[in-house]
């Protein structure tokens, strides 16, 4: 193996994301959006809540049994859009629908090369598809510290989350499917190339392999038409270079389906567009700058959905559903007498509208109240008293 053919943040990553019609149904001809020119981190965390059998009468686990899932995801990544319908990805985790719903569900995709590996060595493509995927938490916030960017973190829970290995091609050659069950034979695998300028559906036909007879140099996604009871390999001239696992090897539920085809879709370009800085915007709470003139050192936004993720006879995919909103918004500050006029706001419980107004539109925590103040505490040698107050919001308006 190459010294340099690890998986690493250095290596070559595509990240992006859509907007679901039907939850957990990646949109047909999909047109993928980016997060950002800038992603920062990416966490995948996979849980399938496997169960150790351990019966009565034996001292070490017997089985290990498939469970319900529930897929986590983190992404952190510097804002460039803003939060409209069709825009930032976070608006889907800040906004509510008139009925209380979340905007949006979300597929999400994303491809790591690794150079080593495939045919005749010529290289890898891991893929990770999550499908359902609900916003449970929304972090804004900015530094003025720093040149940095306002910095944007998603949490998500998934219904579905699957990684795909595509071993791929070191010259041209047919592709070849075969399952391994003879239930399957009306089914088909689409298979496309990178950007999809080839393409090829082929029919399956259980356990005896069917040869296409478009010669593919490199494949970028292979796509089941519907779930299978066997796992369903995929052959590049001899070569298996990807397996899609059915409802067997799932447990006897559902089968997987694969990495989305692209059909007519795009993937987006780089967004090319100016980011946004906490550095030249304001912060005001009620009619007056926050606590009278204080100085406002850091400050962020967090908005927690407080999903419910249950459990269901039918499927191993959970149901996820939004509950109550959680809005605050903490800030650092320091300023000459504002700790007195923070206290008489807190023991009052004031409201008043917080609104943090950026170079392209404006989040408001209405009805905002002082929920925990930051204490004073006086030090040695100390310059500056800096303080951190809570603010809890009734609600989130963006504008």
């Amino acid at each position: 193996m190459p010294p340099n053919a690890v998986e690493a943040g250095v290596k070559d990553l595509r990240v992006h994301f859509i907007r679901e019609a039907v939850t957990g149904t990646v949109p047909g001809n999909p047109a993928w959006l980016r997060y950002s020119d800038s992603i920062q981190n990416i966490t995948e965390s996979p849980n399938a809540n496997v169960y150790q059998q351990r019966p009565v009468g034996n001292v070490d686990v017997t089985e290990f049994l498939k469970g319900p899932e529930d897929h986590q995801l983190e992404i952190v990544y510097e804002l460039q859009n803003w939060f409209t319908s069709s825009g930032d990805a976070a608006t889907d985790g800040l906004d509510r629908a008139s009925d209380g719903a979340l905007l949006n569900t979300h597929s999400y995709l994303s491809r790591q090369d690794i150079v080593s590996g495939g045919i005749l060595s010529s290289g890898r493509r891991v893929y990770t598809v999550g499908k359902g995927g609900r916003i449970g938490s929304v972090g804004l916030a900015g530094d003025p510290n720093t040149g940095e960017p306002m910095k944007v973190t998603l949490g998500y829970t998934f219904e579905k989350m699957r990684s795909y290995e595509i071993a791929q091609p070191a010259a041209g050659g047919v592709i070849t499917i075969v399952s391994d069950s003879a239930a399957d034979s009306s089914q088909t695998v689409t298979v496309t190339n990178e950007a999809a300028s080839s393409s090829e559906t082929i029919a399956l036909n259980g356990v005896t392999p069917v040869a296409g007879s478009t010669s593919f140099t490199d494949i970028d996604s292979l796509t089941l038409s519907a779930e299978c009871t066997g796992d369903v390999s995929i052959k590049h001239t001899s070569v298996v270079i990807c397996t899609i696992l059915g409802k067997t090897s799932n447990g006897g539920y559902e089968g997987d389906i694969g990495i989305p085809a692209l059909g007519s879709g795009s993937f987006q370009a780089a967004l090319g567009s100016a980011y946004e800085f906490i550095v030249g915007s304001t912060i005001q709470r009620g009619s007056a700058d926050l606590e009278g003139g204080a100085t406002v050192r850091t400050f962020e936004i967090n908005v927690n959905n407080n999903l419910d993720v249950n459990p269901r006879v039918d499927s191993r995919k959970r149901r996820i559903i939004e509950g109550t909103r959680a809005i605050t918004a903490v800030a650092s500050i320091f300023s000459e007498i504002g700790s007195h006029e923070s206290f008489v706001q807190h023991i009052k419980a004031v409201e008043a509208d917080l609104v943090w107004t950026t170079s392209s539109g404006s989040l408001t925590l209405t009805g905002s109240a002082l929920t925990t103040m930051g204490g004073r505490s006086y030090e040695s040698g100390q310059a500056v008293m800096t303080r951190g107050n809570t603010f809890t919001g009734k609600g989130l308006t963006i504008a």
